[in-house]
């Protein structure tokens, strides 16, 4: 008997609980992919993002100033930097990397508390 709010409702069975799961999952996993894919390097960008000193560096060789962004950027294992940034990369990155972690997170919960209650009703053994 499958439960809302812990109430009686109708039949179900463990193994569509355990498609929902999945599925949840799998969505988590994409999001995971997503941000993982769309996260840049903050680049060589100095210390307050204007790339002032390398292009002192390089005699005012902009087009050198970008090949060593590409090159570290790569380097550190990354396909794309920032155009733009300031002293740091912009706190949004770690609001939507810790998003798609929280959401994995709500979604182990909620496998975890229904395997719980699974178990104390003794539907757990079907």
């Amino acid at each position: 008997l499958g439960f809302t709010h812990y109430q009686p409702a109708q039949l179900t069975t463990v193994g569509k609980r355990c498609c929902l799961w999945i599925q949840d999952l799998c969505m988590d996993l994409q999001n995971l992919e997503r941000a993982r894919d769309n996260l840049r390097f903050r680049g060589v960008k100095g210390t307050t993002g204007t790339q002032a000193s390398f292009l002192q560096l390089f005699e005012g060789d902009h087009s050198k100033v970008e090949e060593l962004d590409r090159l570290v950027t790569e380097k550190a294992g990354f396909k794309r930097s920032y155009m733009v940034t300031g002293q740091t990369y912009s706190r949004k990155v770690d609001i939507e990397v810790l998003s798609v972690l929280a959401s994995l997170g709500a979604s182990v919960h909620k496998i975890c508390t229904d395997i719980r209650l699974l178990a104390n009703l003794k539907d757990l053994e079907e």
